[in-house]
């Protein structure tokens, strides 16, 4: 009985350490997720103010050639488009760059069992 019970144990030590990694590793494919969407909209909306100020350029040529000041009006909102994309590509940059590896919560905790595993097993073998 003593062995049919140590193992049941087991099993369901097993079975909760399980569940509980494969929650954890449910959690930060969500948060991952969640990052990466927004770094996608991030880029999409630089890739779009990059665009207007590409064709406000333009625009500020053709219009360097009339008679008026018109091209100061389109090349400040140049400007205000190439800086509202530098900021938003800066602050993409530096988001990626601190994001946490991925799953990397779930791959310690998975490391800590595995060591703790195998300082069970020499102890065990030490006696």
């Amino acid at each position: 009985m003593a062995i049919a019970d140590s193992l049941a144990r087991f099993s369901a030590t097993l079975i909760a350490t399980l569940q509980t990694r494969l929650t954890l590793l449910s959690v930060e494919a969500e948060q991952s997720l969640a990052r990466y969407t927004r770094h996608l909209l991030l880029s999409l909306i630089v890739l779009f103010f990059a665009g207007i100020a590409i064709l406000l350029g333009v625009l500020l040529v053709l219009a360097a050639f009339w008679d008026s000041h018109r091209y100061s009006a389109i090349a400040g909102m140049m400007v205000g488009f190439f800086l509202l994309a530098g900021g938003l590509f800066w602050h993409l940059k530096t988001s990626i760059a601190q994001q946490p590896e991925f799953l990397a919560l779930t791959i310690a905790e998975l490391e800590n069992d595995l060591q703790a595993l195998r300082g069970r097993d020499t102890k065990q073998h030490q006696e």
